[in-house]
C-alpha cells in the first residue's frame, strides 16, 4: 500500500493545481483489481477530487488534469510489482 501512496503523492506534487487536501478518494481500476490480471495488465489509479471546489469550468479543469497526467505518465516509468501504473484525475 505504501508504494501506491508514494506514486500518488509524487503525481499530486507534480500537478501544480492539486494538493493532497483536495483528494476525496482513490479508485484502483483494472483487471489486476478484479483478480483477472496477467503479466501484461497495467494498474489504473484514479484520484477523485470535487471539481465544484475549483473556480474554473469543469470541462477545462478535466482537460488540464488530462494533459498533466499524460505528461506525468510519459515522463515517469512507474511500476508496482512489475505492472505499469497510469494515473488519472476524475470528478
Amino acid at each position: 500500500m505504501q508504494k501506491f501512496t508514494d506514486v500518488i503523492m509524487e503525481f499530486v506534487n507534480k500537478m501544480g493545481y492539486l494538493s493532497s487536501k483536495d483528494i476525496e478518494g482513490i479508485i484502483f481500476y483494472g483487471s489486476n483489481q478484479t483478480g483477472f490480471g496477467n503479466q501484461f495488465s497495467d494498474i489504473d489509479l484514479h484520484i477523485v477530487v470535487k471539481f465544484d471546489d475549483y473556480d474554473i469550468n469543469s470541462d477545462l479543469l478535466q482537460d488540464y488534469f488530462n494533459a498533466k497526467k499524460t505528461v506525468f505518465n510519459n515522463n515517469h516509468d512507474i511500476t508496482i510489482y512489475g505492472h505499469p501504473v497510469e494515473l488519472y484525475v476524475e470528478d
